[in-house]
């Protein structure tokens, strides 16, 4: 498993290169470096695992089917297969841009199965340190950032553009432009003033970002001295980045970081809890989820006049954005319970999209030219809603909720047990749950790493801690030798 494990960390380093010029065989990941390794990385373990059947290595870990994660891999692929077969007709008759929908679905299936495989790899890889496994490599894959994006504000200013261009000759080769249909638009190497370093983008950047800050912050927490100052000072750079990347995105995420980090801290999950502090957590909850429904509400009463704001600015984005959810909502509504189907979006688009919405030169493009980028929804909640109906809209977020609470009640029990012992992990796992909630509002995909690496983790945390406190209710006196060497759950 040391090809396994290597292969895992370049790729954790290389998460933010999303710009690269891939096979066209990948798909929507072709663009995506940490792809190609974390693919090899779930290609070698696949060898293992059958070299250990072929052995009949019934002891080894990796044979051990993961705690929750299998669980929840079944009932994804049963949404999927449910909507499949709701809309079987449809999706094997349906062609848009020289595309067949089966095709779609596929391609679109595969990215869920890739991510699936490495959720696994991450689970079995768990038992390494976890510093190694993910904290440092992150750390590493924020400090290329900062060092690309000082590079290229430099040459934004006149400094070190040959270097710069250079680098970005390498680093960007994926979308030097779509000239293969009529009026595209041209990528160019300064088509966005805002930093994207080393990303395709400065939303994709700052989404990495916003999923690396957890880490980084944990770095914090768990180190002294020289460590504990390099991870504030990254956290400091971090932070830089993400306001620097100028995307809404990144602004959400780090607000919900520094807001779930207080909650976590002060209420959820104090390191030295007080003899009340479930009680706060509880009526905080209750006024986190009263808060959740006025939003909604508000946003249901004012959407007519934003839409009205909207359309008569002059922020093609914010059309196209908008344009494109409501179009996935209304497939919703006509397909309530089952959806189009996964990956059937670009498919019922020009039914369902506002009139409005052709004003953007983005979208119009994307319903004629077979070679212009696929319809892209801006927001996995519109996505799921349109593609997966209540299953999809419902399931994801309760997914990620309900790990989270998980991961709190857990940690409280080890708490109790272990004279208010608060696990390293703990802090940026339920952060990690929060980031993929927030990262949906803006993001449509489902091909980020972070979200399956946050997956094994957490699946991995809980099967440690629900181990740890097994063996210390069966055996009170003991020392717990046996349980203690866990890396998930040890302070270091």
């Amino acid at each position: 498993m040391k090809v396994v494990r290597q292969l895992f960390i370049l790729g954790t380093i290389a998460i933010p290169f999303s710009g690269i010029g891939g096979l066209r065989a990948m798909g929507e990941m072709r663009t995506e470096l940490s792809a190609y390794l974390y693919l090899l990385a779930i290609f070698v373990a696949a060898i293992y695992v059958l070299q250990s059947m072929r052995n009949q290595q019934a002891g080894s870990s990796i044979l051990i089917r993961p705690y929750l994660l299998s669980q929840i891999f079944f009932v994804v692929i049963s949404v999927l297969a449910i909507s499949f077969m709701a809309n079987f007709f449809q999706i094997t008759t349906d062609t848009f841009r020289e595309r067949s929908g089966l095709a779609k679905f596929i391609s679109s299936t595969m990215v869920i199965l890739y991510g699936f495989g490495l959720a696994h790899v991450t689970y079995h890889l768990a038992n390494e340190r976890w510093p190694t496994l993910i904290l440092r490599p992150v750390a590493l894959s924020v400090m290329i950032c900062v060092l690309v994006g000082a590079l290229e504000l430099a040459a934004k200013y006149g400094y070190m553009t040959g270097i710069y261009d250079a680098l970005s000759n390498v680093i960007h080769t994926g979308f030097g432009s779509y000239s293969n249909w009529p009026g595209s638009a041209k990528w160019e190497l300064n088509w966005d003033s805002r930093l994207r370093s080393v990303a395709f983008e400065p939303p994709a950047l700052a989404n990495f970002c916003g999923y690396a800050w957890p880490w980084i912050l944990c770095g914090v927490m768990n180190n002294r001295g020289i460590a504990r100052s390099c991870y504030g000072l990254i956290l400091i750079l971090l932070s830089a980045l993400i306001i620097l990347a100028g995307a809404r995105t990144g602004y959400v995420m780090l607000a919900g970081n520094i807001i779930v980090y207080g909650l976590l801290r002060l209420a959820y999950l104090p390191q030295k809890p007080g003899a009340g502090y479930r009680s706060y957590s509880h009526i905080i909850t209750f006024l986190l989820g009263a808060v959740v429904v006025v939003v909604m509400v508000l946003v249901a009463v004012g959407i007519g006049p934003v839409i009205d704001n909207i359309v008569a600015g002059d922020k093609e984005s914010n059309i196209s954005r908008l344009a494109s959810q409501l179009a996935a909502y209304a497939m919703f509504f006509d397909h309530l319970f089952f959806g189009v189907g996964l990956g059937q979006y670009g498919f019922h688009l020009s039914q369902y999209l506002p009139y409005w919405g052709y004003y953007s030169w983005e979208l119009l493009p994307w319903l004629i030219y077979p070679d212009a980028p696929w319809p892209a929804v801006y927001s996995i909640y519109a996505r799921l809603a349109g593609e997966l109906g209540l299953l999809g809209l419902v399931g994801w977020p309760l997914l990620w909720i309900g790990l989270a609470c998980r991961v709190v009640r857990s940690t409280r029990l080890y708490q109790t047990m272990t004279g208010n012992q608060l696990p390293p992990l703990a802090y940026p796992l339920v952060m990690s749950c929060t980031c993929v909630l927030m990262a949906g509002i803006a993001t449509d995909t489902f091909r980020t790493p972070m979200i399956w690496l946050s997956l094994g983790l957490i699946c991995r945390y809980l099967f440690e801690l629900r181990l740890y406190l097994q063996n210390f209710t069966k055996h009170a006196d003991d020392q717990f030798s046996a349980t203690t060497h866990n890396p998930v759950i040890q302070a270091r």
